[in-house]
């Protein structure tokens, strides 16, 4: 099944991809629980299996997105590696694993384009452990990227990126709690434009830093599910 998002293997290669992606993953090793190289890990929205590689460091790790396309090159890029890791094609609103399964589930950048985040948030659950841990990448409603997809949307239709739903922290924080989680932390992160000038995007983060950390372009969060 192709879902729009085929291209961002591609966009995460290039320099505004790899800054992002920088930034995220130190951001997930700073809130990965403490207790690693045991357990299962689910990537869910996984893509290429960029953050999937990354977890298998540390657990026995799964990703499953519902393209067949990205799956295809998330067990490549796997195997190249020489990381063990599981993929699926599959939908996160239909998880074809047992329930309390995972120690830790990732979902980066993946709920802003599912259909029904409420759906997808109690299929979350269902396969987390009690008290395991979910850390979730939510773009920010309020922010460079939020302004860039509501000025972009009447153009830009076909794009999934224009199609997505951002958040606020008080948006995510009503989705979590009314699905059984507690929040634990909540992280800032990405400060740079959307640009693929990475002089300008590195600039701008100095200066967003500095005076607009209130207006970061994600949010992580760590989660636990509730026992």
């Amino acid at each position: 099944m192709a879902t729009g998002f085929e291209s961002i293997d591609e966009w995460y290669k290039g320099h505004l991809g790899c800054l992002y992606q920088q930034r995220v993953l130190k951001i997930i090793n700073k809130l990965l629980p403490d207790k690693r190289f045991t357990g299962y890990a689910l990537d869910a929205g996984c893509g290429a299996g960029n953050y999937t590689i990354t977890l298998s460091e540390y657990y026995d790790s799964f990703g499953a997105d519902r393209s067949e396309i990205l799956i295809s090159k998330a067990m490549s890029r796997s195997v190249s590696m020489g990381r063990e890791a599981d993929f699926i094609t599959a939908d996160l609103q239909c998880l074809p694993f047992r329930s309390n399964i995972f120690d830790l589930i990732l979902c980066i950048n993946a709920l802003e384009f599912v259909s029904d985040a409420d759906k997808t948030m109690e299929e979350l659950k269902r396969v987390l452990i009690p008290g395991g841990t979910l850390l979730m990448g939510i773009c920010n409603k309020y922010s460079l990227w939020g302004l860039v997809k509501f000025l972009g949307k009447p153009f830009r239709r076909e794009d999934p990126f224009f199609k997505g739903k951002f958040y606020t922290v008080e948006d995510i924080t009503k989705l979590v709690n009314g699905a059984g989680f507690s929040i634990e932390r909540i992280e800032s992160e990405i400060y740079f434009p959307p640009t693929n000038i990475k002089v300008i995007a590195l600039n701008f983060e100095k200066f967003a830093r500095r005076y607009l950390r209130m207006f970061p372009g994600m949010f992580i969060i760590s989660l636990r599910k509730k026992i």
